[in-house]
């Protein structure tokens, strides 16, 4: 069986920047080494935004999230020119199976955190051109388009938010609900509807099996699958287990519960490498991805579900939108 990930979401491109590392071979989590050891990698690297550590910069460093966003992808950018050989960045499903086809990693870039459009539709189109397809609404904090599930409002979306979205689903941009408030949630499902659109939540797990707020609830991740979209296991400990550690079966429990509830061809991963401070046991990186697809194997998955699981849930959600 080939060996093919898909990782909805890492935050590798920020650690770059912050140790002035490189991408092709690093100690971070992901590197482009050990991803061609695999069939297959298709990588969704988010340029993370808090908007908060941003102004805490001394000064002469960027002062504001566009920047801040505009300089992280500069910095994806420059990886890739610098990793022709390993390395495709991609803007559309052909550019995927392109670099699948050339054996290299396909990169899909992300914002993490839409306080980088600073409220300005006009820059939603603006990072489009420089090749984001994915933005996570909110991260930890209330932003111009909705509240955070860790924010202070528990709010929807904004004014400017429902544009925002509106505008994201003509454009071919997905749109990613981790970190956001549960109103904020309900409120780009009505939109999905009204567009006929998937929409995914690129790194969130069950809260029925750990109850923590990022989680999604039942209701919540029926409401994904019946628009198409995706879910991406988040391999983070404090979110597969309420014991604030955990292992490779902890992840399979939170796919089990959530094929459970009818989201068998709506799951994969999205490890949040990189964006974390504790990993599973026996899953430091990429590296380990592998193994993780063998103890699926080892648990009675079928075939058809790793597959499922591992790239075809998210590659077959991005077909549809991109």
């Amino acid at each position: 069986m080939e060996r093919i990930i898909f990782d909805a979401h890492c935050d590798t491109i920020y650690e770059l920047r912050e140790r002035g590392a490189r991408l092709r071979s690093n100690d971070l989590c992901v590197d482009l080494e050990r991803l061609k050891e695999f069939d297959g990698y298709i990588q969704v690297f988010a340029a993370y935004i808090d908007r908060e550590r941003i102004k805490k910069r001394p000064f002469g460093d960027c002062v504001d999230a566009f920047k801040e966003c505009d300089d992280l992808i500069g910095l994806y950018h420059t990886e890739e020119e610098k990793n022709a050989d390993l390395f495709a960045a991609c803007v559309d499903f052909g550019g995927i199976l392109n670099a699948l086809g050339e054996k290299k990693t396909a990169g899909i870039l992300a914002i993490e955190g839409a306080d980088a459009l600073e409220g300005e539709l006009s820059n939603l189109n603006y990072f489009y051109d420089r090749g984001v397809r994915l933005i996570t609404l909110t991260w930890n904090h209330d932003n111009e388009l909705a509240g955070s599930i860790a924010g202070d409002s528990g709010g929807g979306l904004t004014e400017f938010g429902r544009e925002a979205v509106c505008a994201m689903f003509k454009m071919g941009i997905i749109v990613d609900v981790s970190h956001i408030s549960k109103r904020g949630f309900w409120d780009v499902y009505e939109l999905a509807k009204k567009y006929n659109k998937p929409f995914v939540a690129s790194h969130s797990n069950a809260y029925s099996i750990c109850e923590h707020p990022r989680n999604l609830d039942d209701e919540q991740i029926k409401a994904i699958v019946e628009t198409g979209g995706c879910i991406g296991i988040n391999f983070y400990a404090d979110f597969l287990s309420e014991k604030g550690e955990a292992g490779v079966d902890d992840i399979l429990k939170h796919m089990e519960y959530m094929i459970k509830l009818g989201a068998e061809r709506n799951i994969g991963f999205g490890t949040d490498f990189d964006g974390m401070s504790r990993t599973p046991s026996g899953v430091s990186g990429v590296q380990n991805m592998g193994d993780v697809i063998k103890r699926m194997e080892k648990s009675g998955f079928s075939q058809e579900f790793v597959k499922n699981i591992s790239y075809y849930n998210f590659l077959n959600c991005f077909r549809k939108i991109l």
